[in-house]
């Protein structure tokens, strides 16, 4: 299914629908691929902290999102590094921000899907991923109360993608009531949003205002893989339809 600027309608409508949502997260993970596809370039990203890594990487979405010889639907996003979130009893400085926010541009409402991101080696883990800081903010709506979408981005600086993912799905299952799973479903849902080597899964979560579907990313970022002779500037553009 396609997205286009007139197939959003207010609450209710397609916007609301689980084929326009799927729709929407489908093309947020396609440019998150991309992303990570230049972001492999930056190097050190095993060694720097999470600011910086999100930092780079929102660069690299923004140079694919703009260039005029990208697919037309990437023209409609907008991407946001640590953009302050309303919540009520906090303004100004005071409001929180979570990390990166994709926003699809056009008339009428705005689709959002905001990001937290948090990196996985040997002294920042599971706990951080999962704690209060982590999904728990979302968990407790201080994120995103009324979306019905969110992700988890994980930046893995060490270890196989593979073995954190199991990590987190088995500190999951352990304690599903701490983390508001939906009672009745399965705790890790393999998705295949992207290829190899980054892994998503999907977990379903009961929050007092609004259910919550997480989408959990793994992404690799333990060494720089620049191909000698290759610069960012004769990378080709993004080639999806």
């Amino acid at each position: 299914m396609s997205i286009r600027t007139q197939s959003v309608r207010p609450r209710g409508g397609l916007a609301e629908s689980a084929l326009y949502r799927r729709a929407f997260v489908e093309r947020v993970h396609r440019l998150l691929d991309l992303g990570h596809k230049q972001l492999r370039a930056v190097q050190n990203l095993n060694a720097k902290e999470e600011p910086a890594i999100t930092g780079h990487l929102v660069d690299c979405l923004r140079r694919i999102i703009e260039d005029r010889r990208s697919p037309a639907w990437m023209s409609q996003f907008a991407v946001h590094d640590d953009p302050p979130q309303s919540s009520a009893g906090a303004e100004g400085k005071q409001r929180r921000r979570v990390d990166i926010v994709f926003e699809l541009t056009q008339r009428g409402v705005h689709p959002r899907f905001p990001i937290e991101a948090k990196r996985l080696n040997g002294t920042k883990g599971v706990r951080e991923y999962l704690g209060e800081d982590g999904l728990g903010c979302f968990l407790s709506s201080r994120y995103a109360p009324e979306a019905c979408d969110a992700g988890m981005l994980a930046y893995v600086q060490e270890g196989a993608v593979a073995d954190w993912a199991q990590k987190v799905s088995e500190q999951l299952e352990q304690d599903r009531t701490t983390h508001q799973l939906a009672p009745g479903t399965a705790c890790w849902i393999a998705e295949t949003l992207v290829g190899r080597p980054i892994m998503t899964f999907r977990t379903h979560h009961i929050r007092k205002k609004r259910s919550l579907a997480v989408y959990h990313t793994f992404m690799p970022c333990q060494r720089a893989t620049r191909r000698s002779g290759v610069s960012r500037r004769a990378e080709r553009p993004p080639s999806a339809s």
